[in-house]
C-alpha cells in the first residue's frame, strides 16, 4: 500500500463500518418493532453499494484486477436484483390500478 493511499484506505474502511452499522440498525428496528422496511427491500441496494466499496478498497490496497472484477460483478448482481424487485412492484401497482 502506498503512503499517499492511506487516507483513502481509512475512508473506505470507515464507509464499510457505516454500511455495517446501517444494516444492523435497519434489521434490528424491523425485527423488534415490525415497522420500517423488511431486509428483503433494502438488502440488495445495500449489497450493491457494499460491492462497490469493496472494489474500491481492493483497488486502493493493490489487489489484482480479477478480485476487483469479482467485487464489481457482485455489486452488479445485487443491483440487478434490486431493480428486478422494484420492477415487479411497479408492475403489481399498475395492474391493481387497471382493475380498480
Amino acid at each position: 500500500m502506498m503512503t499517499d493511499a492511506f487516507p483513502l484506505a481509512w475512508l473506505v474502511h470507515a464507509v464499510l463500518v457505516v454500511l455495517g452499522i446501517e444494516a444492523t440498525v435497519l434489521a434490528l428496528h424491523h425485527r423488534r418493532s415490525g415497522r420500517g422496511l423488511a431486509p428483503r427491500h433494502w438488502a440488495p441496494m445495500l449489497l450493491a453499494g457494499l460491492g462497490l466499496v469493496v472494489a474500491l478498497s481492493l483497488a486502493v490496497h493493490g489487489a489484482s484486477a480479477a478480485w476487483i472484477a469479482v467485487a464489481l460483478a457482485a455489486a452488479g448482481a445485487a443491483h440487478a436484483t434490486d431493480l428486478a424487485s422494484r420492477w415487479r412492484c411497479i408492475s403489481k401497482d399498475s395492474m391493481t390500478e387497471r382493475s380498480a
